[in-house]
């Protein structure tokens, strides 16, 4: 890799808004905290489970810690209480299960016989029912060509993009292989996991996209707890019905996007400008250039570039700014370094001079 991009890369694993051991101490203080507040309330026990090392019990007790905090500042009680009583029984499942993942990848089989996979299955598809999937999802146990192709996927990232892999990666606990109508998904329901449609997993290139895209979720998820991105009474369903942001792609008309949701979008955009520049700038005689199909994956980088160029200039409006705090000012600001080191490269220049009538399509 160029010294170029190894810099972005480091850059982008670095710092307030890229360290994963900075996020994840002040994301496990938070929730150390909450679960406490809870079993002082409650007088229950939640904080102890926090240290059972079970990736599906772990997505469900984030998930239903969440909704309980939810309950109790509505002063619903009772829900609070049916929630715990579903923690319980989640904890109970994950002490008699037997571990089923792979521990060479990321654990990727949700499948088998732990009750909390199941549970974590039908909420996938219950969960992307209501939000329009009338199909949902079903979940698949990997093939033997799915895993081949998922090492090859995350050993490239290794090799190519280190300290993005190594910072991006550990937020997330597991993700399920699925059969469903949309590519790749990652659902608030299931936190610190994602889902990835089967049919991606035909070439490493192309899933390590998916793979880093959807955990880029999880991390800026976290990012957000104790950073002040939002001002404190932010609502993003009214963000999202006023149209906040609206995004000329697709669909056949500007879909409207949140204030919170166009920012990860275009976190998810930048670092995924940065991997397909990695790609393009591949020797040919490098391992993984086999998979490299020059002219889409210039097209995929171009495509990336005018999206992100568009949801900078989003957050560039008076109106949009004065909607955000002053640490999504500096986390814009930090990203449009990235992006300006990328647009002063020579594959910038090169690329862009073939392909740049590609629209945000």
């Amino acid at each position: 890799m160029p010294k170029h991009f190894e810099t972005l890369d480091s850059f982008l694993s670095s710092g307030r808004f890229g360290n994963a051991e900075r996020i994840l101490y002040n994301t496990n203080i938070l929730y150390a905290g909450v679960a406490e507040l809870i079993d002082g309330r409650m007088g229950t026990q939640v904080g102890p489970m926090l240290l059972l090392r079970d990736s599906q019990f772990q997505i469900i007790l984030r998930a239903k810690i969440d909704q309980t905090i939810a309950a109790l500042q509505r002063g619903d009680l009772v829900a609070a209480k049916a929630i715990l009583i579903r923690i319980r029984e989640s904890y109970e499942n994950a002490l008699s299960a037997a571990a089923e993942e792979h521990a060479e990848l990321l654990p990727i089989n949700i499948t088998g016989g732990n009750k909390n996979s199941h549970v974590i299955a039908g909420i996938l598809d219950a969960s992307m029912k209501a939000d329009g999937f009338s199909k949902g999802v079903q979940v698949l146990a990997p093939t033997e060509k799915q895993l081949e192709i998922l090492r090859l996927s995350l050993t490239f990232l290794d090799q190519q993009l280190p300290g993005i892999s190594k910072t991006v990666f550990p937020f997330v606990k597991t993700f399920a292989i699925v059969e469903s109508e949309f590519d790749s998904a990652y659902n608030k329901e299931t936190p610190m996991m994602f889902m990835i449609n089967y049919k991606i997993i035909n070439n490493p290139i192309i899933t390590a996209e998916f793979l880093l895209h959807e955990s880029l979720h999880q991390k800026l998820n976290d990012l957000q707890l104790t950073n002040h991105l939002v001002p404190d009474d932010y609502d993003d369903i009214q963000s999202e019905a006023e149209g906040d942001v609206l995004i000329p792609w697709g669909g056949s008309s500007p879909r409207p996007f949140s204030i919170a949701r166009a920012l990860a979008t275009l976190h998810v955009y930048l670092h995924l400008l940065l991997y397909y520049a990695v790609v393009l700038d591949l020797h040919p005689e490098d391992e993984f250039s086999v998979f490299v199909d020059r002219a889409k994956m210039a097209e995929r980088f171009v495509r990336i570039y005018r999206r992100t160029c568009f949801l900078f200039s989003e957050f560039d409006k008076c109106g949009i700014q004065a909607k955000v705090k002053p640490d999504a000012i500096s986390f814009l600001n930090w990203m449009a370094q990235v992006k300006q080191a990328i647009e002063a490269s020579l594959l910038f220049e090169r690329v862009m001079s073939v392909y740049s009538p590609i629209t945000y399509h």
